[in-house]
């Protein structure tokens, strides 16, 4: 008699049939996708910021959908030669925007106006890159104000054409802003050549020994447009100062950003004898009128050193030709003296005089004598 069993179990079977309705039950999440950078763009206000003021720079942007992602963000303003870095995020959910902060960026005060403030910015991290300035936005730059320009104008008080040992005079320093802008925070400097210069006094805010050189300033402060200051230095040429030196002389004038130099003056020291001669008659009485035969009359010679050096060697040579009514009777003498006669005239005579030396200043005269032949007519 053949007996049926029931069907046999298969305990791996079962277990593989359990692991199937617990994968149904509770599916394995997908990794999350990182969010990216979609577009961004950027914006400057105000487009033409003064100097001395703040302009802002604002990154705004979308971006794709994922988990949070952080990135960095730098801008910078290479015509200020500025930059700053930010960090910000792109946010997951249905809004996907990207959150940086505003950099804000302080002009300093000493822009000149004009300088190009187009930010150049770019996004690391999150899938970002460069980031473009917003459609129809216009080319910030620092605004162009109103800027004072200076006229300098340095003279030498008191003196000629050269300077010579030991001259004391003065300098007169006139500045005036003939700009568009005023001119704040002024100061106005000149440096004294203490090679060439002994500096005696000036109405400076200060005084400074420098390199060879006394730096005075003047603190002018507000320099209104179409004003005028000015500045005064007292100096003394060196006794040694040779001929042939020249001194320069300028003076700045700095307000901000602007700066103007007067053109250097130059000066040459000449220390040299200058000889100066002039011939007349004397008149010994007033009124005195030549007339009758007999009359006296005196030539005058009259010669002068207005240099600053002694002149040594001098020598006076005249020819004492007789006028047609007058009969030369003799020289008087001032120091080594000869005289002749004049090739074919015996009624002239060649003088010269031998003066030695003749200090700066001295004037000496030489005489010459002379009668009237004839009485003159009548006026």
């Amino acid at each position: 008699m053949m007996v049926m069993g029931k069907r046999g179990f298969n305990p791996l079977s079962a277990a593989a049939a359990l692991l199937v309705l617990w994968a149904s039950a509770f599916s394995l999440p997908a990794v999350a996708k990182q969010s990216q950078v979609g577009s961004a763009v950027a914006s400057v206000t105000p487009a033409n910021p003064k100097p001395g003021g703040t302009f802002s720079v604002k990154v705004t942007g979308s971006g794709t959908n994922g988990s949070w992602c952080s990135l960095k963000v730098n801008v910078s303003i290479p015509g200020l030669g500025l930059s700053q870095n930010k960090g910000g995020t792109v946010q997951h959910g249905s809004a996907h925007g990207l959150q940086v902060d505003t950099f804000v960026f302080n002009i300093p005060a000493t822009a000149s106006g004009g300088e190009d403030l187009t930010p150049s910015i770019s996004i690391s991290g999150c899938g970002g890159g460069a980031v473009p300035l917003a459609s129809g936005s216009s080319s910030p730059s620092v605004s162009n104000v109103p800027k004072p320009a200076f006229n300098i104008i340095k003279t030498p008080l008191g003196v000629g054409s050269y300077l010579f040992k030991g001259q004391v005079f003065q300098y007169s320093i006139t500045v005036t802003n003939n700009g568009a802008g005023d001119a704040t925070n002024t100061t106005m400097t000149d440096d004294v050549d203490l090679a060439h210069l002994d500096y005696l006094s000036s109405d400076a805010s200060s005084a400074v020994d420098g390199a060879g050189v006394k730096r005075l300033t003047w603190n002018l402060g507000l320099l209104k447009v179409g004003q005028t200051r000015t500045g005064t230095i007292k100096v003394r040429v060196k006794s040694g100062t040779p001929t042939g030196t020249q001194i320069n002389n300028a003076a700045t004038v700095t307000s901000g950003s602007v700066t103007a130099t007067n053109s250097a003056r130059v000066q040459t020291v000449d220390n040299r004898p200058r000889l100066a001669i002039r011939k007349g008659i004397d008149v010994v009485t007033e009124g005195y009128k030549l007339k009758s035969a007999g009359d006296g009359i005196t030539y005058v010679i009259e010669i002068s050193n207005l240099g600053h050096e002694t002149a040594s060697n001098v020598v006076v040579e005249d020819a004492l030709l007789a006028l047609q009514n007058v009969t030369l009777s003799g020289l008087v003498d001032r120091s080594k003296m000869s005289v002749s006669p004049t090739a074919g005239n015996t009624d002239s005579l060649d003088a010269r005089w031998e003066l030695a030396t003749l200090d700066p200043g001295q004037t000496v005269k030489l005489f010459a004598k002379g009668t009237l032949r004839s009485s003159l007519p009548d006026d």
